[in-house]
């Protein structure tokens, strides 16, 4: 008798980004919105793991999404839409290495994690 085959979920790979000291860097801009462009709701951003060497914010701005070219909502990547968007801050002086994981919850109810190893220059 054949065996079932069990499919794990992969781990969230982790996104590399770099910030000049002194300045931020958007972590994640959250925007879920209808085919015709209205908002769906405003997903939740939630820090998981809070960097050692800076802060993370989190403030409902107006960005573009950036949906796949194959996806139906690919037209609204021209419109500016209300979004949650995560910023990171590195302590002042501080230069080196430092982590940040995040979920976003949509309002349509799915969640998704992410990883950040951040490089301070």
């Amino acid at each position: 008798m054949p065996r079932p085959v069990v499919v794990l979920p992969r781990a969230p790979a982790v996104n590399n980004k770099t910030v000049a000291a002194g300045t931020s860097v958007v972590l994640m801009n959250a925007i879920e919105v209808n085919p015709d462009c209205s908002l769906i709701g405003l997903p939740v951003l939630r820090v998981v793991q809070a960097p050692t060497h800076g802060t993370v914010s989190i403030s409902e701005q107006y960005g573009f999404p950036s949906y796949p070219r194959d996806n139906v909502r690919s037209a609204c990547n021209t419109v500016r839409v209300p979004s949650n968007v995560a910023q990171y801050t590195p302590t002042p002086g501080f230069v080196g290495s430092d982590f940040v994981a995040m979920e976003s919850i949509s309002a349509m109810g799915s969640d998704m994690q992410a990883k950040f190893a951040i490089t301070v220059k």
